[in-house]
């Protein structure tokens, strides 16, 4: 008779790269001159809602089958994800008068969601084996906004209140 061998070498990967860099403004600036009349306000707003929903998985199986042989099985996912936006609701070097009250608002909702996954299987099915299987998986995600509401080099007067806001209400 005869007599087999072999050797399985098996790997699988998924990488995942995910970026938002975004701009929400909502601005009275370069000299404006804003006046409301009857009660009205002054309202701006800025809101953010950019969203990363990220998955990656890698999986893999060796086998062997013989009177030797060995087999070895890697698999592995890696995942990057970033948001860096930058938010502003801004009076900048303007002049506003408002009949009733101002109020200046940036909001952010940004989210990260991420499921990374590695698998792997090793069989040597023979007389004289050895198998070897490792996996592995990981996510690295970053938050890093910039919001901002403000009055900057502006003359400003409102009947009623003035109100500036900012808001961070990311997620990962």
């Amino acid at each position: 008779g005869g007599a087999g061998g072999g050797v399985t070498v098996s790997g699988a990967g998924a990488l995942s790269v995910n970026t938002v860099s975004n701009t929400a403004e909502a601005l009275i600036r370069n000299g404006s001159n804003v006046t409301t009349t009857d009660s009205a306000a002054v309202k701006l707003k800025a809101v953010d809602n950019s969203i990363i929903n990220a998955d990656a998985g890698g999986g893999v199986v060796g086998i062997t089958i013989g009177t030797a042989g060995a087999s070895i099985a890697v698999g592995a996912a890696v995942a990057f994800n970033d948001i860096g936006n930058t938010i502003r609701a801004s009076i900048d070097d303007s002049t506003v008068h408002s009949a009733a009250s101002i109020r200046l608002e940036a909001t952010s909702n940004s989210a990260i969601d991420v499921l990374t996954i590695g698998i792997a299987g090793s069989l040597a099915g023979a007389l004289a084996g050895a198998s070897l299987a490792g996996a592995g998986a990981s996510s690295f995600s970053d938050v890093s906004n910039i919001i901002e509401a403000s009055i900057i080099g502006s003359t400003v007067d409102a009947v009623g209140a003035i109100n500036l806001v900012a808001t961070d209400l990311s997620s990962i």
